[in-house]
């Protein structure tokens, strides 16, 4: 395939996506190997050092046996693209041990529903999990507000011990700092030095102003029963407490995430227990897991799919070697 290189990536020079699959097929084509689509798997067992695989066609059913099989059916995560879970099942069945899986690297809900007035905001904070009162992940970036909770990187990295916690029935909040740059006490003097170079003339809303996005003053100033119109000088000081404890230590209640169909990997699957280094089955002679089947899924970066085609390439490197 003829390549060029642009701001330190590899394309086809085709420039369509489309040209790696089709060098992929031909390549395929060339070692006589059959490739054979639309068939939904609804078995496989085991039997005298042989795997049967049974599926379901348009035409019926079908069946066939192999030296060799290797489960990548992924996990539940963007269904549409055939990770219903199925796989899962037919794991289940052969005996091995499927760890819940949940949506991770997704959105998270929330039970306040005054974020619907803040919806499409975005703000660089740091954002701490509790679950049980006890923090449990910390991650700092950027986030967005959404009508129903908070997304972007910092809120998927840490969605799977939200997803797990909730489905677990435990107290799960959100800890957002907006000015993860400054200390507590940092904050605090600077707010300070804010007021008293402050002009008594100033209303609440002019003196706040600045200090994060409009929406985001508004609702904070009405979270903290300030008028926008208030007078500096009349606005108590426990009032302007109340603000910036809003602005270093926003605290949501987190209700669930979105669906697997948002959700960019799934955590869950079988435990890597159940494999060797190889990824060969411990259970099933001639079995092979890659990919989000099993229980492991990273953080954003690239992770998943390095785990994706490196477990692929472990996988059919030692069924292969095997074989021979």
């Amino acid at each position: 395939m003829l390549s060029r290189e642009k701001n330190g990536y590899l394309y086809p020079y085709s420039e369509q996506a489309s040209t790696v699959l089709d060098i992929f097929r031909i390549l395929l084509k060339k070692k006589q190997i059959r490739t054979v689509t639309e068939h939904l798997v609804s078995g496989i067992y085991e039997k005298n050092g042989m795997l049967t695989v049974l599926s379901k066609t348009e035409n019926g059913t079908a069946k066939e046996r192999f030296d060799r099989v290797i489960v990548c059916s992924g996990g539940k995560a963007a269904p549409k693209t055939g990770s219903d879970g199925n796989g899962l099942s037919l794991l289940s069945s052969l005996g091995h041990t499927v760890v819940p899986v949940v949506p991770a690297l997704v959105q998270l809900k929330a039970k306040e529903t005054f974020l619907k007035s803040i919806s499409g905001v975005r703000a660089e904070c740091r954002l701490t999990l509790l679950i049980s009162g006890k923090k449990a992940g910390e991650e700092s970036g950027e986030m967005q507000f959404t009508d129903y909770g908070i997304s972007g990187i910092v809120t998927f990295q840490l969605s799977r011990l939200a997803s797990y916690a909730v489905a677990a029935g435990k107290k799960t909040e959100a800890y957002i700092d907006l000015f993860p740059r400054m200390s507590g006490e940092t904050f605090a003097q600077t707010m300070r030095a804010r007021e008293k170079n402050g002009s008594d003339a100033m209303t609440a809303e002019e003196f706040f102003t600045g200090l994060l996005n409009k929406k985001v003053t508004q609702l904070f100033l009405k979270l903290s029963g300030i008028a926008p119109d208030t007078p500096l000088k009349k606005v108590t000081p426990e009032k302007k407490a109340q603000f910036y404890t809003y602005c270093k230590k926003f605290v949501i209640t987190i209700t669930g995430t979105n669906s697997f169909d948002q959700a960019q990997v799934s955590a869950g699957g079988v435990p890597f227990s159940e494999v060797n280094a190889q990824l060969a089955s411990k259970k099933v002679p001639g079995l092979y897991l890659a990919g989000e089947i099993l229980d492991i899924d990273g953080k954003c970066g690239g992770y998943n799919l390095h785990w994706a085609w490196a477990s692929g390439y472990t996988a059919g490197k030692q069924a292969a070697e095997t074989y021979k």
